[in-house]
């Protein structure tokens, strides 16, 4: 009983510290070696080998299954995704890529209102909300982003949850600068 519990405590501490102690040592060094016994022992991955990532693909796939368009592009060699959500268009751009997956992804839309929309409305708005943040971009005009992370391709449940945290960003967004189905991009 004793031994199970030290063993399940050293599990804990090897999950814990495995990625700083595979990324704290000098390259070709053997500094974290003496932890690699028991970080295998308790299953534990490194960051490195954690984060796969998701192909542009793989998303556009989780936005149609969800009953959205899905136009692949590029952007400055990055992809992006050009969709429409609750009457909203967006862009989601991919960041973190290598070898075609991207660990890292940003919805992005921009709003065309008719009336100023003032510095102080845009700092309101990022005060009183946790997901999605917004500003005003060289021309005046309000923007807002949500930025989510993905470790691998079976991550689209993750995808599908933070559809809906934008989805409800930009209504959000919409209802607090009194923007009414406009021209957003």
């Amino acid at each position: 009983m004793k031994i199970a519990a030290i063993i399940g405590a050293l599990s804990s501490v090897a999950l814990v510290l495995a990625p700083s102690l595979a990324s704290a040592a000098p390259a070709g060094s053997s500094a974290g070696g003496a932890m690699a016994p028991l970080v295998a022992a308790a299953g534990v991955q490194t960051s490195a080998a954690i984060s796969t990532g998701m192909t542009i693909e793989d998303v556009a796939a989780v936005f149609r299954n969800n009953g959205l368009n899905a136009e692949i592009s590029q952007d400055g060699g990055e992809p992006v995704i050009y969709s429409e959500i609750a009457g909203f268009n967006f862009a989601l751009f991919g960041f973190g890529c290598a070898s075609g997956a991207c660990n890292e992804f940003l919805f992005s839309s921009y709003f065309d209102p008719d009336k100023e929309i003032s510095l102080d409305a845009i700092n309101a708005f990022n005060e009183k909300t946790v997901a999605g943040r917004a500003f005003l971009d060289e021309d005046g005009d309000p923007n807002v982003e949500h930025l989510f992370t993905v470790s691998d391709g079976a991550d689209e449940d993750l995808v599908e949850r933070n559809l809906a945290i934008w989805e409800s960003v930009l209504i959000d967004f919409a209802e607090h600068i009194q923007f009414f189905h406009g021209a957003a991009s």
